[in-house]
């Protein structure tokens, strides 16, 4: 019985190219049905935009959400008139995840955790005591004339603001009365750009930022100088 003639050396190598690049495939479809296009992490509370095509992280599609707008998919653009904050978690997603990854629960939970602090005030106190909370004084403008208080303290070089991921401030507007939840949008030349998401009546700025009665502001952004920070501890002390 005659043998097969040996296989020559540039057919083998092309042969373990294509399979090589398969496997790249592979990989790509596998991290593409497990992880978030947004952030690139391992879903969390993973929910199906409005499109009905594209999944998320829930914080990650809130996070994209624009105040003031109609929710849009941050792919393809397509608006939705569900907030991402009720839109059902995909099921058979979340039990793939369960099994696949142990500490799911905990995950959820702080991401969880997370949406809360962007709305309850009072978890500024708890920032404030890990020195974790900073007030940046001397902040003045028609639109914010008075204080900011970072939750999570962005970087500061000299008068610049960066914006960080997540970075919130509590502004006291002293002409409207009114704590104010804004979102860092950017820096600029001389200080920093902010969009208010959400807004609470306060009788004097002293008044710490209430635990409880925000609203949806009316979309509007400012732009203001922040010359010095300090520390909350002091303000949430009182």
């Amino acid at each position: 019985v005659g043998r097969k003639p040996p296989m020559d050396e540039p057919a083998a190598e092309e042969i373990s190219e294509h399979a090589q690049a398969e496997t790249n495939v592979d990989n790509l479809s596998l991290a593409s049905e497990w992880e978030c296009p947004v952030c690139y992490q391992m879903y969390c509370e993973p929910v199906l935009a409005g499109c009905g095509r594209h999944t998320f992280c829930r914080n990650c599609l809130l996070r994209s959400q624009r105040c003031g707008f109609a929710p849009k998919c941050p792919i393809c653009r397509c608006e939705s008139q569900v907030d991402a904050a009720e839109l059902p978690e995909v099921a058979a997603l979340v039990d793939k995840l369960r099994k696949r990854d142990p500490d799911y629960e905990s995950r959820v939970a702080a991401s969880r955790k997370e949406r809360d602090e962007r709305l309850q005030c009072r978890s500024l106190r708890a920032l404030a005591a890990q020195d974790r909370a900073f007030e940046v004084c001397g902040a003045g403008s028609e639109d914010v004339n008075g204080s900011y208080v970072a939750g999570i303290l962005p970087t500061y070089v000299g008068p610049m603001v960066f914006r960080k991921p997540n970075t919130y401030l509590f502004i006291y507007r002293w002409h409207q009365t009114q704590w104010v939840i804004a979102e860092l949008r950017g820096p600029y030349s001389m200080g920093s750009e902010s969009e208010w998401l959400y807004c609470a009546p306060a009788q004097h700025p002293n008044d710490f930022p209430p635990a409880i009665g925000w609203e949806v502001q009316a979309r509007g952004r400012a732009r203001s100088p922040a010359p010095s920070v300090r520390p909350l501890r002091a303000v949430a002390a009182g």
